[in-house]
């Protein structure tokens, strides 16, 4: 008599992994947009951690809500208030992404190391002082992160304040980060 498995057995086993595969990958789905929107608001902490720091610097004030306001220097925003200072440190450079790890002017990590988790290619944070109604945000590519300043006079390179928030897979996440948290 041969030993082994009949038909019907393997069927049977084949039908048990097929169910249990179909539990467990949209779990691992989800928790790939997950962790890709963690990786959203780690970026957005990391924004907020650099514009307190640019704060400290610079008396109090943030990056204003011109246009390249994350490209301004302490120096810049400083002598808008009537103070003079030498120090050129600025919040970002233009594109963080080719920035290499020796360039110590800008306050936020370069050389990838901010980048977008949902396309990596891409920069993770835009500069903009258009609205600071998030009903009003034009949902525009997941894993963006914006900053928009708080000012009472739009013209100057110094803000009072800021709103961080940054796009999920599709829809603007939940967490907001304010000036003061």
């Amino acid at each position: 008599m041969r030993k082994g498995f009949t038909l019907i057995e393997l069927m049977i086993v084949v039908v048990i992994i097929g169910i249990l595969a179909a539990i467990a990958i949209p779990n691992f789905m989800s928790m790939r947009q997950r962790a890709k929107e963690a990786g959203v608001k780690s970026n957005m902490h990391t924004l907020q951690l650099a514009v307190e720091n640019f704060s400290t610097m610079a008396e109090g004030a943030y990056p204003g809500a011109s246009a390249g306001a994350l490209e301004k220097t302490v120096a810049e925003v400083l002598g808008s208030m009537g103070i003079d200072s030498a120090n050129n440190q600025q919040l970002a450079n233009k594109d963080p992404m080719t920035r290499l790890d020796t360039d110590s002017l800008s306050l936020l990590p370069g050389n990838k190391t901010y980048a977008n988790p949902f396309s990596p290619a891409a920069t993770a944070h835009v500069a903009t002082g258009m609205t600071n109604d998030l009903q009003a945000h034009d949902f525009t590519t997941a894993g963006e992160v914006f900053y928009s300043a708080q000012v009472g006079n739009a013209a100057l390179p110094a803000a009072d304040g800021y709103i961080i928030w940054g796009d999920g897979a599709k829809v603007v996440l939940a967490l907001v980060l304010r000036s003061g948290q």
